[in-house]
């Protein structure tokens, strides 16, 4: 059996990892196995030898191995795993690989990729559409996917995911997904009119496919007995020898067999006390962080003992704590770095918003670009590029307060991997604060990113290419897992558009999925003068206009969330105002025991 295509997401990877345990134990009943019942690379590469073998003799003869079955279900994946390398192109839908290719794993060994194979007449069939084997933009009846998705699917997880107090019916279901996503088209009168519910469909079709929503279901068993007995067993699968010392609780048994099994680079923590999992996974932001392992920050575990003490500080003094990011990451190209891709942030949003934290008396971990603005140092940068002569006649610093030492902790990043590892360490820091704790993520993190595989070494010379063609990778959203590292802080994040017409529309949908406290939305027209703060209300809604492709149309509700406008007035920046705001929406969390709206 060999098991891929499985994302390990942060929040879910406990209970995939305990699924996919359970459905391996039980496809195995009845059947004669070696007791090695999952094999890796290498192994599978040593079975295949074996099969080489000349019958009767230990002569070796040449074998050809093909790999078919279903579109999208990891062949070349595990092509490519026997290879040690990417011989063969891979992705996460279905049609990549178009014709047969043969590998040659080594002498006596090749291996024949295959497209996948559907049956006729199978693409129309709901539960193979879900099974990402045809694309989406092939489905001929995607409300019918959909209705299958909702009736096996848990019914929780579909209202957590998609922000819905609940719906009678699939049709209720994807007029709030249209309203949320703006999924328009032209109609006549009735409920849901205007509303694209095919479209809204496939979106939700999207969210399944590509991994955003998943469930999974646990195989059956006989009884509850055996499903006790099940679940035992795959927990001594991964390495408990001593079920007696683990407690009657399955979830702690299923925790220290985890504790065995782990990657190397992750690190597992549980808080008996609060019933809550601390994750530290280096391999569970998509395989972003996994990718890039060795280009962490050379001195990461120096700069988590100082984040960790500089929260134990605060906290014995009282204070509040927040961890404010700020500036731009860069992408990098090569290894040792010359070429990268960059944008245009220069941090002066979150240099002024840890100055109104400090002001307010916060201890404040200031998660930075290098050479971006710094706290009480805004206009030495503003007059560098304007007036850069005024720097020599008098200071532009601001005074700032005379604990700063003791209240700011400064540290700096450059690229997008430097920004992911600091993240991490830092949000989980500020975690010990619990409700103390806020967050706010203004800075302006890449989309896209270059494994660190498929990166040159050194630079990439001018004249020994016909161009440079080079293929970014999606940096997964890192909200949900700041809220997971830091499930207490008061966490808001930044909304920037270009587009007012989608700006609210974009900005409830991240309050919702991503469950932040709140969302700062702005325009980058008017980024300076105006924002909108969007939070959850759930007696409230918001009418986002409906205008997204030049036509007129009418403007839809959103419900569930409040917004308003905060504006710059006779303030230096609009950020005074924001930040005040933010923390009197903090201090209300604060005195309400840490709950929110999404309780």
């Amino acid at each position: 059996m060999i098991v891929g295509k499985m994302n390990c997401h942060l929040g879910d990877h406990l209970t995939l990892q305990h699924a996919v345990m359970q459905w391996e134990q039980y496809q195995s009943d009845g059947l004669l196995r070696s007791t090695h019942a999952v094999v890796g690379a290498e192994d599978l590469m040593q079975l295949l030898k074996n099969y080489s073998r000349q019958h009767g003799t230990q002569m070796k003869g040449h074998i050809s191995v093909g790999v078919v079955g279903y579109p999208n279900t990891g062949k070349s994946s595990v092509i490519n795993s026997m290879k040690r390398h990417s011989a063969v192109e891979t992705g996460g839908r279905a049609g990549v690989t178009k014709v047969a290719q043969e590998v040659q794993l080594d002498s006596k060994v090749t291996l024949i990729d295959s497209p996948g194979v559907v049956f006729e007449g199978s693409s129309n069939d709901p539960s193979v559409v879900l099974r990402n084997v045809v694309r989406v933009e092939s489905v001929v009846d995607p409300v019918a996917v959909v209705e299958a998705l909702a009736a096996k699917a848990p019914r929780e997880a579909l209202l957590n995911f998609y922000g819905l107090r609940d719906f009678k019916d699939v049709s209720e279901f994807l007029i709030h997904v249209a309203q949320v996503r703006g999924k328009l088209k032209k109609n006549a009168g009735g409920a849901g009119a205007g509303l694209d519910l095919a479209s809204a469909a496939r979106s939700v079709i999207s969210d399944w496919t590509t991994g955003k929503f998943r469930y999974y279901v646990l195989p059956p068993a006989s009884s509850s007995q055996d499903a006790a007995i099940a679940e035992a067993a795959a927990a001594i699968r991964l390495g408990v020898s001593k079920l007696g010392d683990l407690g009657a609780d399955p979830w702690t048994i299923l925790l220290h067999a985890l504790r065995h099994m782990w990657l190397s680079s992750t690190e597992f923590h549980w808080s008996p006390n609060r019933r809550m999992m601390k994750m530290r996974c280096a391999g569970a932001l998509s395989g972003c962080i996994r990718d890039t392992i060795k280009l962490k920050p050379e001195k990461l575990e120096a700069q988590r003992q100082a984040v960790s003490h500089f929260v134990r500080q605060a906290r014995a003094k009282g204070s509040r704590v927040a961890l404010i990011t700020s500036g731009g990451t860069t992408v990098p190209f090569e290894v040792n770095t010359v070429r990268f891709i960059d944008n245009f942030s220069t941090g002066t949003r979150g240099a002024l918003c840890t100055q109104e934290f400090l002001e307010a008396g916060y201890a404040v971990i200031f998660l930075h670009r290098k050479g971006s603005n710094f706290p009480y140092a805004t206009e030495i940068v503003k007059k560098l590029n304007e007036a850069p002569l005024e720097l020599l006649q008098a200071s532009a610093c601001t005074q700032p307060p005379s604990d700063i030492q003791e209240r700011l902790l400064a540290i700096g990043f450059n690229t997008i991997f430097d920004y992911l590892f600091l993240l991490r360490e830092c949000s989980q820091a500020v975690a010990d604060a619990g409700t103390a704790a806020t967050i706010l993520l203004a800075a302006a993190v890449s989309d896209f990113y270059v494994p660190e595989s498929e990166m040159a070494t050194e630079k990439i010379q001018s004249r020994a290419h016909d161009g440079l063609t080079v293929q970014l990778r999606n940096v997964p959203k890192l909200l949900g897992a700041v809220r997971l590292w830091a499930p207490q802080a008061f966490i808001l994040s930044f909304k920037l558009e270009t587009n007012p017409n989608i700006l609210l529309a974009k900005a409830a949908g991240a309050l919702k999925k991503y469950k932040v406290d709140a969302v700062c939305s702005n325009v980058l027209q008017t980024i300076r003068d105006w924002v909108t703060i969007v939070e959850v209300d759930k007696a409230s809604s918001i009418e986002v206009p409906s205008e997204i492709s030049g036509e007129e149309r009418e403007p839809v509700q959103v419900s569930g969330v409040r917004s308003r406008r905060v504006e710059r007035k006779d303030a230096k920046s609009v950020d005074v105002p924001l930040i005040r705001s933010v923390i009197e929406m903090h201090s209300e969390k604060m005195a309400s025991g840490g709950s929110s709206g999404y309780a």
